[in-house]
This record gives C-alpha cells, sequence and structure tokens, in this order.
C-alpha cells in the first residue's frame, strides 16, 4: 500500500509508524508540506485523514494551513479508484465530489469492530479522569450515565466491575432494558430530576441537549458532569456556567489518554480494508 496522511495528531502519527513496520509506504503532509505533495498523491492508492474529524470548522486537523478547501485540493490529484479513509465533517458535498471523481470514500467508525475498540479506550480514559477529578473511590459514588449505545455500555460495564452504583438515563426502552440485562439501574430520559439530588457525578455520551436548565437545578452544586459527547452536546454548557457547575468537557480522549492504543485500532480497520481488495 502506498499512502499519503494528511495531517492529524499524536495517534495519527503512530498509525503512520505501525502501518510502515508492516511493510507499507505512507507519506505525511504536515503544515510544514512542500511541493512534494503534488508528485505522492496521484501515486498513492490511499488518502488517510485524521480521526475523529477530516475536517474541523472548515480545515484538515494538523494541516491548518491549507485551509478551507484543502480536501478537494488534494483530491484532486488522486486517481479513479484510490480510497480515502476519513473521520467525520467531511460532508454531503465532499463526499458527491468524491463519488464524481470516482475516489472511495470511507469513514473509519463505519468499521464495528474499530467503534467498539475506540469505544472501550475512550471508556477507559473517561474513567480515569473521574477518578483523577475526586476525592472518593468509585465503589463511594453513585453516577448517572446519559446515554447506552456502544461508548455509554462501555463506560457502564467498567464503571460497575469497580464498584461504582450507576444509573443509566436511555431514550428507548432498547436501551433501558439492554442496561438492567448488564445489572444496572435504568431510567428514561424524562426521570433524571427524580434521582438528580443523589448524584455525584454524570457522564454524558448523548450529542443533543438533555440537560437543560430545568434539570441541571436539580443536581447538587457538588456533582461533578464530565461531558464526553460532539458538540452540541448533552449538557446545556451556559446553563451549568450561570449555576457555577463543574463541567469538564473531553473531546478526544483515546487520543489523549492512549495514542498508541488508539492508532493500533486505526492501524487494523485500515489493513483489513487493504487484506479485503478495497485498496
Amino acid at each position: 500500500m502506498k499512502a499519503v496522511l494528511a495531517g492529524g495528531d499524536r495517534r495519527m502519527e503512530l498509525t503512520r509508524e505501525l502501518l510502515i513496520g508492516r511493510g507499507h509506504t505512507v507519506h505525511w503532509l504536515r503544515n510544514d508540506w512542500d511541493h512534494q505533495w503534488q508528485m505522492l498523491l496521484p501515486q498513492a492508492s490511499t488518502l488517510l485523514l485524521p480521526y475523529p474529524y477530516a475536517l474541523k470548522e472548515g480545515v484538515v486537523p494538523g494541516l491548518e494551513n491549507g485551509g478551507e478547501g484543502c480536501v478537494e485540493t488534494l483530491m484532486e490529484k488522486l486517481r479513479p479508484g484510490t480510497l480515502i479513509m476519513s473521520g467525520a465533517g467531511l460532508g454531503e458535498r465532499i463526499a458527491a465530489l468524491a463519488n464524481a471523481r470516482g475516489l472511495r470514500l470511507q469513514r473509519y467508525d463505519d468499521d464495528p469492530i474499530f467503534l467498539q475498540r475506540n469505544a472501550e479506550i475512550s471508556a477507559e480514559a473517561a474513567i480515569n479522569v473521574l477518578m483523577a477529578k475526586t476525592d472518593r473511590v468509585l465503589d463511594e459514588q453513585r453516577i448517572l450515565l446519559m446515554g447506552y449505545g456502544v461508548f455509554g455500555r462501555a463506560i457502564a460495564l467498567r464503571l460497575k466491575a469497580l464498584g461504582a452504583r450507576v444509573w443509566v438515563a436511555a431514550r428507548r426502552k432498547a436501551q433501558q432494558h439492554t442496561a438492567i440485562c448488564d445489572g444496572m439501574r435504568a431510567i428514561g430520559l424524562e426521570q433524571i430530576p427524580d434521582i438528580a439530588p443523589g448524584m455525584d457525578a454524570v457522564l454524558n455520551t448523548i450529542p443533543a441537549v438533555v440537560l437543560g436548565t430545568e434539570q441541571l437545578k436539580c443536581f447538587s452544586e457538588t456533582t461533578l458532569f464530565l461531558e464526553l459527547a460532539s458538540p452540541p452536546y448533552g449538557i446545556d454548557l451556559p446553563s451549568a456556567a450561570s449555576m457555577a457547575l463543574t463541567v469538564e468537557l473531553l473531546p478526544g480522549l483515546p487520543s489523549k489518554y492512549a495514542p498508541l492504543s488508539a492508532a493500533r485500532a486505526l492501524c487494523e480497520t485500515i489493513l483489513k480494508r487493504f487484506e479485503e481488495g478495497w485498496v
């Protein structure tokens, strides 16, 4: 495989090193990129864009001097049939452009195995932050976890194994049922005010506002809130700030907490596509 990696953080840097260690060629375009990229891209079988965001606020993370339109500029140099692996943020316009040029665009987290592993790494990181921010062991804490998708469930199972008393708030009955089968206490989102006064910590994984002003009023001023979702978040941040509640925003946990483990998960996803004949 001949790949070009555009931008990225320490996780992407380590992904490149792992791929090179497996015998593949990976060139890295960073903010100091020069004219060589124009020669490298037509020879590439794969363009690797960063994870979790390929575009954030209009630019490629780690390649900010490329400016808006950077991805389109890179795509113009790729041969038809080239695979682009990407994080979020490219949008429908770029997807349509890729299709028109005969490029194959795929998201890393379309792979359920990668999604599960990334959730496990993120869960361990979130619990590490929680333990660092409190002055009690977990088996003395009552924790509300909002959301019970892949990430939420990974957190809950680890918290329960460490002795924490975990309440799960989920919108869908199926998720509530799964949480109960996993040994958690489960409630609907509308029931959050009923248990809020007794919670020591709240961990949110829902990327839509669930805790607004009225709900936040029900919590103790000592409750710790960890926001683990992507914008617009599940916690109304301005309302929380006006009440002097402690909210920690925790984006990009795998890359910060365990970049090598996160890179291994990405590397395996990329190589799986290679072995399946995507490249």
